[in-house]
């Protein structure tokens, strides 16, 4: 999965309201999602610029997130 963490770039419009344009993306594993808020869910995440390792990730809009590979595969 990815998602969005920041913005590089910001465009205004004719009437003066700033937009995001260009956002800078996290990808991980998702390793469990919360039973409570689905929103909510715990990654393994390598190559960010914050480091690797475990993400407790929080897309409080559940808009700016996008499964890249629908394939489950549980490990016994």
């Amino acid at each position: 999965m990815r998602w969005v963490i920041s913005y590089a770039v910001f465009a205004a419009d004719s009437h003066g309201n700033v937009h995001p344009v260009t956002p800078i993306y996290e990808m991980g594993i998702v390793i469990e999602i919360s039973k409570v808020d689905p929103c909510l869910f715990c990654a393994f995440v390598v190559n960010s610029d914050f480091g690797d390792g475990y993400r407790l990730v929080d897309i409080t809009d559940c808009q700016e997130l996008e499964v890249l590979n629908k394939e489950i595969a549980i490990l016994p």
